[in-house]
């Protein structure tokens, strides 16, 4: 199995969605999207963890807000990248199909920025930020 399989699983849990998840998986966009996702989501826990750790970042508030600014730039990059790639191929789609594939891409980003949270919130590694947030995670 590829990872632009697996990848397009993570996608496309229904299944795809017509010619233009037929030309995502084509081109490869799910598994560049997918590592993508997973670097930046990787990246911004880390800066919020061990980077700005800073005891005043300590509350759920801190928190969302580096999530939403995740969600904010894989949503971006789920819009821009495509569009990219089928301009040059000269493929027209709408553009709710790009602002739908924005909105999986960026959800997608979500659950690997939450995945990092755990692990980085593992009795392994110490930060000032550790006990946040508590409301999904409770007290480790």
């Amino acid at each position: 199995m590829e990872i632009n399989d697996i990848f397009a699983k993570i996608f496309e849990p229904f299944g795809p969605t017509g010619t233009f998840s037929d030309d995502l998986y084509q081109e490869g966009i799910y598994s560049e999207l997918g590592f993508t996702n997973i670097i930046i989501s990787f990246f911004i826990v880390i800066l919020y963890y061990f980077i700005l750790n800073r005891p005043k970042l300590n509350s759920f508030k801190y928190w969302a807000l580096f999530l939403l600014t995740n969600f904010i730039i894989c949503f971006l990059i789920g819009i821009l990248y495509p569009k990219g790639v089928f301009s040059r191929l000269e493929l027209e789609y709408e553009l709710l199909d790009y602002i739908f594939f924005g909105l999986k891409n960026a959800l997608i980003a979500s659950v690997f920025f939450i995945i990092w949270t755990y692990i980085s919130k593992s009795k392994w590694f110490k930060s000032h930020c550790q006990g946040t947030p508590k409301l999904l995670f409770g007290k480790w």
